[in-house]
């Protein structure tokens, strides 16, 4: 189990949007294309400076947790979690076999790591991420 701070973890979660487990090997023989359809103009697909392209990415790629149809918080990457009783972190249990596109595996220090630096660039003082507001 590891814990997460949670201004970490949200742009944490972001972040992790960005190294998570599709298999684009799946299609690296081939000349297939996957063509997604969103609401608003990308712009650049950096998800930490441009928050239209989360619905491009939330295709593509998965989280720890995401909002369920109903609204509920769901598993994703992590299969449960606790948030502290001061609600300053959250521990997760992270899914196990899952690997990244270059098969490797998916763990907590790669989740850490991947939450730490979410959070560095999101928080940066030279940062136009709209996330620098909501995680600072």
């Amino acid at each position: 189990m590891i814990t997460i701070d949670r201004r970490k973890f949200l742009a944490g979660t972001a972040s992790l949007a960005f190294v998570s487990a599709f298999p684009l090997n799946a299609f690296s023989e081939t000349n297939a294309s996957l063509k997604i359809a969103i609401s608003a103009e990308t712009g650049d697909l950096d998800l930490l400076q441009n928050v239209s392209t989360l619905s491009a990415y939330t295709i593509v790629f998965d989280a720890l947790i995401h909002y369920g149809q109903n609204g509920k918080l769901e598993p994703g990457l992590a299969t449960k979690w606790t948030v502290a009783e001061d609600q300053l972190s959250i521990a997760f249990d992270l899914r196990e076999g899952v690997t990244f596109s270059d098969g490797t595996p998916f763990d907590a220090p790669s989740a850490e790591s991947t939450s730490n630096a979410g959070w560095a660039r999101a928080t940066s003082p030279g940062s136009a991420s709209p996330m620098r507001s909501t995680a600072s």
